[in-house]
């Protein structure tokens, strides 16, 4: 089966159009439409991964949506952690700034 231009540029356009789980359940209803053999030309024609079409026919198929690795966003959470840490070190490691108490040293339980 061969996909014409016009055809090639519309299901590319609508797959960049959509995210996460709506691109991948397209992409998979698209490759049923096709046939047998779909997810290989939809992976020569449209340029799509063969892999997310497979991940689509699965949550197609089950009614399950996946996770995304995306809505995680740890490493944001991890920056902003870090830019309080350095703060705090830098505003304790100032010139006359008291000093840090030595955790080995500390007494277990205050009397």
């Amino acid at each position: 089966m061969e996909l014409d231009d016009k055809l090639k540029a519309e299901l590319i356009a609508t797959a960049r159009s959509l995210k996460g789980s709506e691109r991948r359940i397209f992409m998979a209803r698209t490759v049923k439409m096709l046939g047998p053999g779909g997810q290989r030309l939809a992976e020569r024609e449209l340029g799509w991964n063969r892999a997310t079409i497979r991940k689509g026919m699965r949550e197609l198929e089950s009614g399950v949506i996946c996770l995304d690795g995306l809505t995680c966003g740890g490493a944001n959470r991890s920056r902003s952690a870090c830019r309080i840490s350095c703060a705090i070190y830098a505003t304790l490691l100032k010139p006359g700034a008291a000093p840090i108490p030595n955790v080995a040293t500390m007494p277990a339980h205050p009397a």
